[in-house]
């Protein structure tokens, strides 16, 4: 399990900074989540609540990734990549669906949402496949 947490952490730290880089979404990203802030404005934000929201992120990626091992090992009783691959999508496809109502009474950017759960896709498919391969 703790070859599987290591790499299902690391993999998500990845992810989210090679998808919301600028090279990548993050602009496109920012304009959804924050429409009609300057970019001084967003350096502000940045400055001042950036290790808020690392630390939180951090704290909720351990907790996944501990359900995510409770969910896919003992309960599904997934045994190969495959298997964990899919149980990865499945995951992602019920959270998306959970959250589509909330972007529609919110008025969330539809963008903003897809970027959202693509992160949140790669997240729970690298997590799964993780414990599948490492234990």
């Amino acid at each position: 399990m703790v070859w599987g947490a290591i790499v299902a952490l690391s993999a998500a730290q990845v992810i989210g900074g090679v998808l919301y880089s600028r090279l990548l979404f993050g602009k496109a990203w920012i304009r959804a989540a924050f429409p009609g802030k300057t970019e001084a404005q967003l350096e502000k934000i940045q400055r001042e609540s950036f290790h808020v929201e690392f630390v939180v992120c951090i704290v909720s990626q351990v907790a996944l990734v501990m359900a995510i091992h409770y969910v896919i090992g003992p309960y599904l009783g997934v045994r190969s990549v495959e298997e964990a691959v899919k149980v990865g999508l499945g995951m992602a496809a019920l959270a998306m669906l959970v959250d589509v109502c909330h972007c529609a009474f919110s008025k969330r950017s539809v963008v903003g949402f897809i970027i959202d759960h693509l992160y949140n896709t790669c997240v729970f498919v690298s997590a799964c496949a993780s414990f599948a391969y490492f234990g």
